[in-house]
């Protein structure tokens, strides 16, 4: 069970998120509980490393609980059928549906596949 994450690498500016809504400074070496609201701001990130676990890094625009099923290890062995795998997205899903004070500029995933490709011109007659 994960109590604690450490921030082993900041680059640029990330806050906690109070529940007042306040943005408090965060730097790196410190250790974050779990349940608490961090932020990025853009062009920053950050790492974290539970004990035992594989780093965490946070991009640029993040506004995310630290939650336990950030740091539960994922088994790629059946594609598609992995329960941690399902439990981090939903967890994912439900902050992206949390109400944010501070405006996203993170685009929606999207797949695309070959028959999205825009075709090359034909070469005209001549």
């Amino acid at each position: 069970m994960t109590t604690n994450a450490l921030i082993t690498q900041l680059t640029g500016e990330a806050w906690v998120r109070s529940k007042d809504g306040k943005l408090i400074p965060i730097r790196q070496g410190i250790a974050l509980p779990v349940g608490l609201r961090l932020v990025t701001a853009p062009h920053s990130s950050i790492q974290l490393q539970a004990e035992g676990m594989s780093p965490l890094v946070l991009p640029e625009n993040t506004d995310i609980t630290l939650t336990e099923d950030l740091f539960t290890p994922v088994d790629f062995g059946e594609a598609g059928t992995d329960t941690n795998l399902s439990a981090l997205l939903q967890a994912l899903e439900q902050e992206a549906d949390t109400p944010s004070t501070q405006a996203s500029t993170q685009a929606e995933p999207v797949e695309l596949s070959m028959d999205d490709a825009i075709p090359e011109p034909e070469p005209e007659p001549g």
